[in-house]
Parts: C-alpha cells; structure tokens; sequence
C-alpha cells in the first residue's frame, strides 16, 4: 500500500462517522448554496417538514412553511443569504393530520478562504415548548380580565 493510497482510505474510514453523525442526528441538519438554494437535508429534517428528499431540495421547501409564517421567514431568509450571515428564525408548518408543528431554524455561513459557499444548518421542533408558552399567555390574559 502506498502513502497515498493508505491516506485516502484513512480518509474514506474517517468520513464515516461524520455521515452517520449526520444521518443519525437528533435534528435536523441541512445545507445550502450561496443562493439559499438547499442542496442536502438529512432523514429527520424531512421526517419534521413532511417532504421527501426530492421535494426538499432548492426552495420548494418554503411552501411548507404557514402561510402566517412564511413572509416574515423569507425575508429573514434572503437577509441571511444576502448578508451572508446566521440565521435563527421561528416558523409553523401545517403537517398532514392538520396540526401545527412549530421549528426552530438556525444556520450558520461556511467561507473557505473568506469566499462564501452556503450554509449549514439545523431544525428543531419545539412545538411543545410553544404550545405550553401559548397556554400560559391564554391563561396570563384570562386571569387580568377577571
């Protein structure tokens, strides 16, 4: 085996565990051009939006997001991309059963020699978090109306 044959299966091994830390995190993980155009979102990112791997790639993705939600995102959005910069953003979408599931969206920019490439990111759900900040308001306003 040569130098550089046992280098590069060195680094085909070492790729690995990051692929399956990818695959098989608890969130979920994406990544996007310079454009704001997804490229890769791993199983669990399409398991909270609802999508297949297809459907998620470019910007079809957005239309999964609530309509009530959807103007204020994309202009964050296309800020982050155009300052290229982070993005930490909130937004519903309407999943199949009718019900609302609330995210929690961050990115962060990726540059290689000060060039900007894109983006990585990651979703959380946070519906229950929501919907237990939504019930104490409902319950803070009733108690100062009585």
């Amino acid at each position: 085996m040569t130098a550089k044959s046992s280098h590069e299966s060195q680094t085909s091994t070492s790729q690995v565990p990051y692929q399956q830390l990818v695959e098989y995190a608890p969130a979920g993980i994406f990544h996007g051009d310079k454009n704001g155009q997804i490229t890769f979102t791993n199983e669990h990112w399409q398991s909270l939006f609802e999508l297949n791997d297809t459907q998620a790639l470019g910007d079809g993705w957005l239309s999964a997001i609530h309509i009530d939600y959807r103007s204020q995102f994309l202009k964050q959005w296309q800020q982050a991309i155009k300052e290229q910069d982070s993005l930490h953003s909130e937004i519903a979408i309407k999943t199949a059963d009718n019900t609302m599931r609330y995210l929690r969206i961050d990115t962060n920019p990726i540059f290689i020699d000060d060039v900007f490439l894109g983006f990585v990111g990651h979703v959380k759900d946070i519906t229950i978090r929501t919907l237990a900040e939504q019930n104490l308001q409902r319950s803070n306003d009733l108690a100062q109306a009585l």
